[in-house]
């Protein structure tokens, strides 16, 4: 079956561009899911470390993580489904996603040195 997608990632028969969009979106939902799962077993491990740096930002890590795809999915969901009636609404979650984005690679830094300073440690 040939694809009328161009060079550009666009199609060129609306239905196919709705079917290349829509499927922009389901990854991040994927990755908002996984780090859920994760944020649930980091507590546990957490509970069991509490004096840790690294182990206590952890979960707020995969929190923002999490924040961070659900607002990527959101966000290409409803322009995938041509939702321009509420630009505003777009704006604010980009605006919080950037926010959040800020956070996660200092936080990102800081459990990793922590963590890799525990293992060196034992």
């Amino acid at each position: 079956m040939e694809s009328n997608i161009s060079g550009n990632g666009t199609a060129s028969d609306p239905d196919e561009t709705l079917l290349y969009a829509s499927a922009t979106a389901w990854p991040f939902f994927v990755y908002m899911s996984v780090a859920v799962v994760v944020f649930v077993a980091q507590l546990f491990v957490t509970s069991r470390r509490p004096a840790l740096a690294g182990f206590i930002l952890t979960p707020i890590l995969l929190l923002l993580l999490a924040f961070d795809f659900l607002i990527i999915a959101l966000d290409a969901q409803l322009l995938d489904e041509g939702a321009t009636s509420s630009p505003r609404v777009l704006a604010g979650f980009r605006m919080g996603r950037f926010f959040v984005a800020s956070l996660v690679v200092p936080l990102t830094l800081v459990c990793t040195f922590e963590i890799a300073y525990e293992v060196h440690k034992w």
